[in-house]
């Protein structure tokens, strides 16, 4: 067990965490941005902004997201345990 928490307190690991964080986080905005393209009638109208819009949704949620998955290793206080 110890030797698995080690690999995913890893900086390195989070790293790569927060990578597909951000590919996931963009696929699924960028599929609500489509949808909302094929069932609004105006949706072709209004694609840039719906690009512009889905961007900004992407940046403050990923933004959020990665800060605390990035720190929170850093802002979390474990006791110091004597050894057994």
């Amino acid at each position: 067990y110890e030797g698995a928490e080690a690999i995913y307190k890893n900086f390195y690991f989070r790293l790569g965490e927060v990578g597909l964080m951000a590919a996931v986080l963009a696929h699924a905005i960028n599929g609500l941005r489509i949808i909302t393209v094929d069932l609004w009638s105006k949706g072709s109208d209004y694609q840039k902004a719906l690009n512009i819009t889905a961007l900004f949704i992407f940046i403050a949620f990923f933004l959020a997201w990665a800060i605390l998955a990035l720190f929170s290793a850093a802002l979390a206080i474990e006791p110091d345990l004597p050894a057994s």
